[in-house]
């Protein structure tokens, strides 16, 4: 048998299938051969007037789950892309990437792009209340939603010294934990970080001062501290130790010193060393005498 031309085999469809048969899926027969025969519908919009629609489809909608597709767009069986019905008075959520489903609205799985609930109106496309989210496996996706920007919890924002995205990265914000935000990797070398104010330029313009600040209190409740931690040293092994607090700031301006496990050894080459021993506030300087400022 001889295939028929694409827009032949629609047009013959359109015409003499019974309405039971409308209600099936339209089948296009394959081309055996190595020229593409691709669907193709061809206008033409020639007035200063007209609204042109390219494709139009409408579906009555009385009931049906909030992950229907409008459209759902295949290659080998597998989604490319698909476009899912508005769950709401916005718009519907477009998603493309390479997934055997696309379960539900914003459920961005593996190496998938969601653009969701961007408005169309009579002023164009808007992205009211939108939504733009990136998965990329492994919880590292990333979103741009109504309420901010939402980044995957093994995600990071990342800088580097220019080229191709992705390539020579060398700063990095993440989430550790919960309410933890890092700056840098992990590994078996981690590079030391700054956190830093901005410069003056020009001449004798000075240097931005760098604000810390514990959160605020209402009324007669104490403002956030600052707290200083550092991890001191444990046993052998592979397991990060914990992080200890080191020195407070409070809401009332006290300082807040903890005891040192261990006493500086050596001597300061420039400086000095404060420090509290069993409660006693000490200061080593660089000639190695420790002097008691306070004692316990």
């Amino acid at each position: 048998m001889t295939p028929i031309p694409v827009s032949t085999a629609v047009d013959a469809f359109l015409q003499s299938a019974t309405p039971a048969a409308m209600q099936s899926a339209l089948t296009v027969p394959s081309v055996a051969t190595t020229t593409p025969q691709p669907f193709t519908v061809n206008q033409t919009w020639n007035h200063a007037s007209l609204q042109g629609v390219g494709l139009r489809v409408d579906i009555t909608d009385t009931h049906s789950t909030n992950d229907s597709l409008l459209a759902d767009f295949r290659v080998g069986g597998e989604s490319r892309m698909v476009l899912a019905k508005p769950i709401n008075a916005w718009g519907a959520c477009l998603a493309w990437g390479k997934t055997s489903s696309f379960p539900a609205l914003m459920d961005v799985g593996n190496n998938i792009i969601a653009v969701c609930d961007a408005r169309m109106d009579g002023s164009g496309p808007r992205l009211n209340n939108a939504s733009i989210a990136a998965g990329l496996g492994n919880g590292a996706g990333a979103g741009l939603r109504p309420g901010g920007v939402e980044i995957g919890c093994t995600g990071a924002v990342m800088w580097g010294t220019g080229g191709p995205m992705g390539q020579d990265v060398d700063t990095f914000l993440y989430r550790e934990t919960p309410a933890v935000i890092q700056m840098g990797m992990d590994g078996n070398a981690p590079v030391n970080q700054t956190f830093k104010g901005c410069d003056g330029t020009g001449d004798n313009v000075a240097g931005a001062s760098l604000t810390l600040a514990g959160g605020r209190g209402t009324g007669t409740g104490a403002g956030g501290k600052l707290v200083f931690k550092t991890a001191p040293a444990g046993s052998s092994g592979t397991t990060a130790n914990a992080l200890a607090a080191a020195m407070e700031i409070d809401g009332a301006r006290v300082i807040g010193i903890k005891n040192t496990t261990a006493a500086p050894e050596g001597n300061p080459s420039a400086g000095g060393y404060l420090y509290v021993e069993d409660g006693a506030l000490k200061f080593k300087g660089s000639g190695g005498t420790v002097t008691t400022l306070a004692p316990a």
